[in-house]
């Protein structure tokens, strides 16, 4: 029960670190276009915008991209990270669950 139970808290752990990175860097209108946001997160380019949809609408995140800055940015106040990790821990994301609503790599 107890490597189950590490598992799931290192799913989430990493999820919830790169759902920090992705905070700052839009936060700080530093992302670039959506292939230099994907490297900046070591994702693939789609990887990048399967969280990205996932951000957005799952968790409500703001966000939107501006063409011509070539950055995402927070178009109303970006959410609290502190009520979403509660959140997230209590509803693991749908990238973090299999087919049969369990978590992945448990």
């Amino acid at each position: 029960m107890i490597p189950h139970t590490i598992k799931i808290y290192m799913a989430i752990k990493r999820y919830l670190e790169l759902v920090e990175r992705v905070d700052l860097l839009v936060r700080q209108k530093a992302t670039g276009s959506p292939p230099q946001m994907a490297a900046k997160l070591g994702l693939s380019l789609r990887a990048w915008h399967y969280l990205r949809d996932e951000l957005i609408e799952d968790l409500a995140f703001p966000i939107a991209y501006s063409r011509s800055r070539q950055t995402y940015y927070y178009e109303t106040s970006p959410p609290d990270l502190t009520t979403l990790f509660a959140h997230l821990l209590a509803h693991p994301p749908r990238s973090l669950r299999n087919d049969n609503d369990e978590i992945m790599g448990a």
